[in-house]
């Protein structure tokens, strides 16, 4: 008899760049699942339907990026807290039910999660060593919008997130998750931001401002916590205001933190400069897709959270990063 093999993915557009077949793979290979394979699909927005309807049985999950994300909802049902508060889906577990053509999907949010043990594994004092599990299982496990649930990852003052999709929108969910109560966004356009901006005053941050992104500059000098979820040389501009402003820095209790999204391109003008200006702490987005995808592995093969070599994952990517 023929070996079936179980597919999972990531879709979405542009794909050529993503890291996380290099994650599931080694996690595949750690846990000895031989069967099991994972690719990327460039679906681009409008397509994804028309790609569910394309593939047969023997595919497991899915996971979405740009533009995907709020896509995925009108063809699946949220099965967490924050895919339904957000109406924002990183996960798709494939089910057997078929539906105008198409099989049915199951949608999860592990992007929060992500951004969080991204923070905490930062703030750990050794990330190398970071165990993210009681972390997600915690986050897996939210029901209400006022549970904030980690006080240890310091917040000391305001904190900032650039961007306004969907990637920003959970970016201000985990913020919300440790604690932070005054939020800045910085916006490329700033009639975009009403999204983002109802979610945070829905979610119960004290003070929300929206602020275009040729004045953000002078607010990353007082930040003690950023997010930046938009592309590569975006946030040139800022990052020059930093470097131009530097004097008005304001000194902290604890070293301040930029979560940059991007991944594989090298140190952006705006990781360097927070470095060199703010001598903070600049974590790439590698560390983000790390753990957003625990749980997306877990989802898939079944696994239970706590066997999934998270460590053997890091190294995988890691070495591709080289």
């Amino acid at each position: 008899m023929a070996t079936v093999i179980q597919h999972c993915a990531v879709l979405g557009s542009p794909i050529s760049h993503s890291l996380s077949p290099v994650l599931h793979t080694a996690a595949y290979r750690a846990l000895g699942l031989k069967n099991w394979s994972y690719e990327q699909c460039e679906v681009t927005s409008g397509s994804l339907q028309v790609f569910l309807s394309q593939i047969d049985s023997s595919w497991k999950g899915l996971s979405l990026t740009m533009p995907l994300k709020r896509e995925s909802l009108s063809l699946g049902t949220a099965e967490d807290y924050w895919t339904s508060k957000l109406g924002i889906a990183n996960t798709a577990i494939l089910m057997e039910q078929v539906q105008e053509s198409h099989r049915l999907l199951n949608l999860y949010n592990t992007d929060v999660e992500g951004i969080v043990c991204a923070l905490a594994a930062s703030s750990s004092g050794d990330g190398n060593q970071f165990e993210p599990f009681d972390m997600i299982r915690a986050l897996e496990s939210v029901n209400d919008v006022e549970q904030t649930i980690f006080t240890d990852i310091p917040i000391d003052g305001s904190v900032m997130v650039i961007g306004t999709g969907a990637t920003a929108c959970s970016a201000i969910a985990a913020l919300h998750t440790i604690g932070a109560t005054e939020l800045i966004i910085a916006a490329r356009h700033l009639e975009r931001a009403l999204q983002a901006q109802q979610l945070a005053k829905t979610l119960g941050f004290r003070s929300v401002r929206v602020v275009d992104m040729e004045e953000g500059g002078m607010f990353l000098a007082h930040a003690c916590l950023v997010v930046s979820t938009i592309p590569a040389g975006a946030a040139d501009s800022m990052a020059r205001s930093l470097e131009e402003g530097y004097q008005t820095c304001r000194k902290q209790e604890y070293d301040p933190v930029l979560l940059d999204v991007v991944y594989g391109s090298g140190q952006t003008r705006l990781s360097s400069a927070w470095s060199r200006v703010r001598k903070g702490v600049a974590l790439q987005g590698d560390r983000m897709l790390l753990y957003q995808a625990v749980r997306q592995v877990s989802l898939m093969t079944s696994v239970p959270i706590e066997d999934i070599p998270v460590h053997a994952m890091d190294s995988a990517m890691r070495e591709a990063l080289l």
